[in-house]
């Protein structure tokens, strides 16, 4: 069970490229966790949640299938995977490790932004200090590049995923 937390972002989806490959040799489940926060600017390209979150019938179905498609680590090749989205609320962190226990998940998969310089990479330092099993992450590029931009679509397959456990 490999469990995916993303904040909806195309350059998130691009740092889970090694993740998606690792899951599709294990023959791994994957979970993927979207945690809505109502904190800070999302990134361009970003697919927000829906207004009715506390009401998901309303808008849920088709915003589930534009998620996963933005997601497009899940091609054709990773089609057979089929990922399971979720939907949490509240501080990133402590949700994606309340999923992993709850889950008996095996592996997190995190896509990092490349530092963990003071004040920044927060939730990838509590989910690497406290979770209860091992941390894939993998640096996601610095923004969208301009020839992907509107698809979703980022190849970050020379990025080397790093092992926490």
């Amino acid at each position: 069970r490999m469990l995916l937390p993303h904040d909806g972002s195309p350059v998130t989806a691009a740092g889970f490229f090694p993740a998606v490959r690792l899951a599709q040799q294990a023959e791994a489940s994957v979970f993927v966790l979207h945690v809505a926060t109502l904190t800070g600017e999302p990134m361009p390209g970003s697919l927000p949640v829906p207004p009715y979150v506390d009401q998901p019938h309303l808008e849920w179905p088709e915003w589930t299938l534009e998620f996963l498609e933005r997601m497009d680590v899940f091609t054709e090749t990773a089609a057979a995977l089929q990922p399971r989205l979720f939907l949490s609320k509240g501080k990133p962190g402590e949700e994606i490790l309340r999923f992993a226990r709850e889950r008996s998940i095996d592996l997190i998969a995190v896509s990092w932004h490349g530092t963990l310089e003071p004040q920044r990479a927060g939730t990838l330092k509590e989910i690497i200090d406290s979770a209860p099993c091992p941390v894939l992450f993998a640096k996601a590029p610095e923004e969208e590049p301009a020839e992907t931009k509107h698809r979703g679509t980022i190849d970050l397959r020379n990025a080397g995923p790093f092992l926490h456990s």
